[in-house]
C-alpha cells in the first residue's frame, strides 16, 4: 500500500488477504515482486532489495543490487527473479529458494552477446560469490533493552483475526501481550513467552461491520529489575470476516408473482446483490436469511425471453464472486373468461392486429368462455366502430378450441386495466 507502510498479500485462489504494517525506511520503492514465499521490495534509495519472508513474518538481510541510489528493474521470469541496474554494471538473479548470485554485466556476457555465455544461475558453478549483505540497522546491539515488536500482521478469518508479529531483539524479555483488545473479544493465548513461538495471537468474536486495530507489547526487565514494556505501532485495520464465496445452485423460475430466484448461501453473507439482464434489466439487494436456502421474488421481471442472472454475497469484507445463470423464462399460462362478446364476433388473429391479418379462429356470442392466456403484447391500435371506449393496442395471446393467436385485450377479462399490461399475473410476450 503506497505511502501506508503496509504490505498486503492476497491468496488468489480464495481471495483472502493478510495485511502487515512494515517498519521500513522512508525511501523510494518500486512495486514488490513475489517468488516462493518471499516478497522482494525494490528500494531505489539504497539500490537494494528488501526481502520479506511471508512465512516467517520477518525481514531478511537486504540484497544489494547497484550499491548506490539507482532505478531498479525487477521482474520474475521462468522461476527466477531478476534485479537490474539499467544504468550500471550490476544485476542480481535469485531462485525460488532464495539463493542469489551477483552479475557484472560488463564481464559476464549475457546470452546472445559476442561470447554467448549464459548468465550464471543461483546455485550453479562459475558464478561470482554473493555479495555480503549489510547489517540490518534495526538489530539491537548486545545488552540493549528490547525494541518494540515489528511487522504486526493481521489475517482476517470467519469470526476470527490472526495477529502475527516479529519478536523483539534485546535483553530481559519476559514475554509478549496483545494490546487494544475491546471488551467482548477474546485473545488466545493470553501471553506468549520469549522464544516460545509461533508468535501469533488469535482473536475470536467481533463485528464484521467494524474495523479493529491491535498492538503487540514486549514486556521486559530493565537494568534495575523493573518491569517495562515497548509497544508496536498499530496494525492495519481488519474485520473478523472474510469475503464470502460464490452462491451455488442458482435457479430462476417464472411465476405469477414475477421471477423467483433461489440459491444456496455461502457462509458469512450479510446481504446479496442480484442482477438480471435480458428483455428487462435491473439490480436488487436483499438481506441474508437464517439457513442456507435463499429465495427472492423479482416482482419487476415478468417479460418472456432469455435472461442472465447473477447473485453475489456481500459482507463487511467485500463482495464475493458471483454465481451466474442463463435461463429462458416463460410466464405461466392462466385461464380467463371472454367478455364484451355478446351477440358479436371476436377474431383471433395470427398477429397482434385487430384491423387486418390472417384470422385463426372466430368466437361468436361466447361471454364467459374460458380461454388460456399465455401473455400480453402491444400491437396495432384498434377502435371499435360502435363504441369509442373500446380502443387500445393491448392484445392477449390466447388458445381457444386448440387454436392459438392474438385477441384484442378488451375481449378477455385479465387482471387490471385491459389497456395496460396485467403483469406479473400475465407476463409480457417475448419481444
Amino acid at each position: 500500500m503506497p505511502g501506508a507502510g503496509s504490505l498486503v498479500t492476497v491468496d488468489t485462489d480464495t481471495g483472502r488477504y493478510s495485511s502487515t504494517r512494515l517498519a521500513v525506511p522512508k525511501h523510494r520503492y518500486r512495486p514488490p515482486q513475489m517468488l516462493g514465499h518471499k516478497v522482494y521490495i525494490p528500494d531505489e534509495t539504497a539500490g537494494a532489495l528488501l526481502v520479506y519472508d511471508s512465512a516467517g513474518n520477518r525481514f531478511e538481510a537486504p540484497v544489494p543490487v547497484s550499491g548506490r541510489p539507482a532505478r531498479l528493474d525487477v521482474f520474475v521470469r521462468d522461476g527466477l527473479l531478476w534485479a537490474n541496474d539499467p544504468a550500471g554494471p550490476h544485476a542480481v538473479v535469485i531462485d525460488g529458494q532464495g539463493a542469489r548470485k551477483g552479475i557484472d554485466k560488463y564481464r559476464d556476457k549475457v546470452a546472445g552477446g559476442p561470447v554467448r555465455r549464459a548468465l550464471p544461475q543461483p546455485g550453479g558453478s562459475g558464478a561470482p560469490a554473493p555479495r555480503t549483505a549489510p547489517r540490518d540497522p534495526r538489530r539491537q546491539p548486545p545488552d540493549a533493552p528490547p525494541g518494540a515488536p515489528l511487522n504486526v500482521s493481521v489475517t482476517p478469518g470467519a469470526g476470527t483475526m490472526r495477529i502475527d508479529f516479529q519478536p523483539s531483539e534485546g535483553e530481559g524479555v519476559i514475554g509478549y501481550a496483545l494490546k487494544d483488545v475491546p471488551s467482548g473479544l477474546a485473545a488466545s493465548p493470553p501471553a506468549i513467552a520469549p522464544g516460545a513461538g509461533p508468535f501469533t495471537f488469535t482473536i475470536t468474536g467481533g463485528d464484521c461491520a467494524r474495523e479493529y486495530r491491535f498492538r503487540v507489547a514486549v514486556r521486559y526487565r530493565d537494568g534495575g529489575g523493573r518491569t517495562r514494556e515497548q509497544v508496536s505501532a498499530p496494525s492495519d485495520p481488519a474485520r473478523p470476516c472474510v469475503t464470502p464465496g460464490a452462491p451455488t445452485g442458482l435457479q430462476a423460475q417464472a411465476t405469477a408473482s414475477g421471477t423467483k430466484v433461489s440459491w444456496t448461501a455461502p457462509p458469512g453473507a450479510s446481504t446479496y446483490r442480484i442482477g438480471w439482464d435480458g428483455p428487462v434489466r435491473g439490480t436488487r439487494t436483499v438481506p441474508a436469511a437464517t439457513g442456507s436456502a435463499m429465495t427472492a421474488t423479482l416482482g419487476d421481471v415478468w417479460t418472456n425471453g432469455p435472461y442472465t442472472f447473477t447473485v453475489a454475497a456481500v459482507n463487511g469484507a467485500g463482495t464475493g464472486a458471483a454465481a451466474t445463470l442463463d435461463a429462458r423464462l416463460t410466464g405461466p399460462a392462466t385461464t380467463y373468461p371472454v367478455e364484451r362478446n355478446g351477440n358479436s364476433n371476436a377474431y383471433i388473429r395470427a398477429t397482434a392486429d385487430a384491423n387486418s391479418g390472417t384470422t385463426i379462429a372466430t368466437m361468436t356470442d361466447n361471454n364467459g368462455t374460458l380461454v388460456v392466456v399465455h401473455c400480453q403484447v402491444k400491437g396495432a391500435y384498434y377502435k371499435h366502430p360502435k363504441d369509442s371506449n373500446l380502443a387500445g393496442d393491448m392484445y392477449a395471446k390466447i388458445t381457444w378450441s386448440g387454436k392459438t393467436g392474438y385477441l384484442i385485450g378488451y375481449l378477455v377479462d385479465t387482471p387490471g386495466d385491459w389497456r395496460s399490461p396485467a403483469g406479473p399475473a400475465v407476463w409480457t410476450c417475448e419481444p
